[in-house]
């Protein structure tokens, strides 16, 4: 009987403790992340391309202390999906190629969402 109270709470800590992962690690920084390339595709919109370098500048470094947290927890796939488009939007900003900047930032506001999905407690996601 032991063993079996014991199985039922490490099975309890565990999800209680994926759950507030997910929640202050995955999706609250997804959140934070879409709604800064929000913010660069309305510089981006607007011509304002020295603002949109500024923040997707400072969204590449936040970027940078989080993935370290990711790798320990995350499927490194999406964490390189990120990595690459992330790379592509700070390039294609830098020269100003709006087409490619839009398209890189729908790319990485869908793996954001792709790992926000992936990662949350549902039955879906454990079966």
């Amino acid at each position: 009987m032991k063993p079996f109270i014991l199985s039922i709470v490490a099975t309890i800590i565990i999800i209680f403790s994926w759950n507030y992962i997910y929640n202050h690690y995955v999706d609250d920084y997804c959140i934070e992340s879409i709604k800064s390339l929000e913010s660069i595709s309305n510089y981006i919109d607007k011509s304002h391309w020295e603002n949109a370098n500024n923040e997707i500048l400072k969204l590449e470094k936040s970027w940078d202390n989080m993935r370290k947290t990711w790798s320990i927890f995350l499927d490194h796939h999406e964490i390189d999906n990120i990595d690459i488009a992330m790379a592509k939007l700070v390039k294609n900003i830098e020269i100003k190629n709006i087409y490619s900047s839009y398209e890189q930032l729908q790319s990485l506001k869908e793996f954001f969402k792709i790992v926000s999905e992936n990662e949350k407690l549902t039955l879906t996601n454990i079966l």
